[in-house]
């Protein structure tokens, strides 16, 4: 069973209603975090179809509930009708609801009762990498995050019936636009500009319709969750910026079907884009997890320098690079940015193993970065991250042989991760570095040439020293040790 992190209390006290984009696991979740609810599913067609008969029927089977029971009915906007007896049974008799559904699109454009402000909104986004014990970020990056996709062995099949239910199940049935097949082809175009800044005069000449529908077809992506417009950064302080936002489906599985590419390549254009949208969708998902009021925005210069996302007040920016060498002519956007705006953090993430920073910016490995993200602390210290160039660098010094004998270090992966103040998982660090098992090994071979061997035996006691000063670290933080931990001290 995977772990979600959306956090709903056990005991509710409000109602909600709980919001996601088709499979992304909403009913799954209920199921399993609230097994003893009441439980109304309309997406079983004969129970849906007796309360669309009788919304009073709800009402009734309810009524000598005790005050605090919970009752989860999915697929609330199926029948928005018997929202006011719901409403009716919050009132009366304090009865807790969680009210699921895709959208709230149906519910508001009908006029159906919203519950006048006595359930809040809580939304459900696709996985996110730290729900994943062995997370693949090339599988991420080339069949998305959705739950069914990410998990099944041939993801393009059911990629192909997830675009055909939204059609038809979305959009058709609640005749959201007249012309379905202008629709369609504008979902296309909307995927060759996914991650671009929007332009509706130039999308509508692609589709044949006119602006302002393509602005309305951009309007039922975003109510039915299955897209997001990136805003751009507003606080002017020297440079002229550019105010148009950017759209971004809301996987980006779904981009790469709809432009049939598959097998993404590191360093083609089209990785470029899927890794960049991969990284902007955790963050938007971290900020919404995290109920954090800090907008996700990017932002653009008149003159083309740019910063791909930024959050809060200019508190953090961060560049998205999929290369494997971070060079200084990759922060041309982050060190003007700075000018501006001096005391922002800046990040730069991409492919680069080494963990360090390049006068003000700090390089971080995407498996670093995307581990942290939904840890207990937002973003990794290089003071701890940099443990991954140290070991990269010990690969370059040592000798390997087919059969490892002599001496080995090994910390493995369910205590490791303890070390780590800031959940810095050593079991990505390794499997991306060495493409090994799962444990943080270093290997040293009898075949060491005397310069390497010289070389190691200076490194090992600076690598030792780090891991001692993580682990003291996360001794003051923690105030506890654990007996595998003093097992590492001893092996260094």
């Amino acid at each position: 069973m995977i772990e979600r992190k959306l956090k709903i209390d056990n005991e509710l006290e409000d109602s909600i209603f709980l919001f996601g984009a088709r499979q992304t696991g909403k009913s799954t979740f209920l199921r399993e975090k609230f097994p003893n609810s009441i439980y109304i599913d309309l997406l079983d067609t004969s129970v849906a179809s007796r309360f669309k008969r009788t919304p009073s029927l709800l009402y009734d089977t309810l009524i000598d509930k005790p005050q605090g029971t919970l009752v989860i009915i999915d697929e609330i906007p199926e029948v928005p009708e018997m929202l006011n007896e719901v409403h009716r049974l919050m009132s009366e008799k304090g009865l807790v609801f969680i009210l699921c559904g895709s959208s709230a699109r149906k519910l508001k454009r009908k006029g159906y009762n919203t519950l006048g402000g006595r359930a809040y909104p809580v939304y459900l986004c696709p996985f996110v990498s730290a729900e994943i014990p062995d997370f693949d970020l090339n599988h991420a990056i080339n069949y998305g995050m959705l739950p069914p996709h990410y998990l099944a062995k041939n993801p393009s099949k059911r990629l192909s019936a997830y675009i055909d239910v939204y059609l038809k199940e979305e959009i058709k049935q609640e005749a959201l636009v007249r012309n379905l097949s202008a629709f369609q082809r504008f979902l296309e175009v909307a995927a060759l500009t996914d991650g671009e800044m929007v332009n509706n005069n130039n999308i509508a000449q692609d589709c044949g319709v006119s602006a302002n529908t393509v602005a309305s077809y951009f309007d039922i992506l975003e109510d039915t969750l299955v897209g997001f417009r990136l805003h751009a950064f507003s606080k002017v302080m020297k440079r002229r910026l550019v105010q148009a936002p950017r759209f971004y489906y809301f996987d980006v599985g779904i981009v790469n079907h709809l432009l049939h590419r598959n097998n993404l390549v590191r360093g083609t254009v089209e990785y470029r884009h899927a890794f960049e949208h991969l990284v902007i969708q955790e963050l938007k998902a971290w900020l919404t997890y995290n109920d954090s009021n800090e907008q996700l925005t990017f932002w653009r210069t008149h003159t083309g320098l740019e910063v791909d996302a930024v959050i809060g007040d200019a508190r953090i920016a961060i560049e998205i690079k999929s290369v494997e060498e971070v060079l200084p002519r990759h922060l041309k956007g982050l060190n003007s940015f700075a000018e501006d705006y001096p005391a922002a953090r800046l990040i730069i993430v991409s492919l680069d193993p080494f963990n360090r920073r390049i006068g003000n910016v700090e390089c971080i490995h995407i498996l670093d970065f995307l581990a942290s993200a939904m840890a207990r602390s937002y973003l990794p210290s290089l003071a701890y991250s940099s443990l991954r160039s140290l070991y990269i660098s010990s690969q370059y010094l040592f000798c390997f042989s087919p059969v490892p004998v002599s001496f080995s270090i090994s910390l493995h992966t369910a205590t490791a991760c303890s070390y780590f103040p800031f959940t810095l998982n050593p079991m990505h660090l390794y499997r991306s570095l060495a493409n090994s098992n799962s444990n943080f090994s270093l290997l040293f071979s009898p075949a060491l040439s005397t310069l390497g061997y010289s070389l190691s035996r200076m490194l090992l006691p600076i690598f030792a020293s780090v891991m001692i000063v993580a682990i003291l670290l996360n001794v003051v933080r923690t105030t506890s040790l654990s007996f595998s931990s003093f097992a590492c001290l001893i092996a260094f």
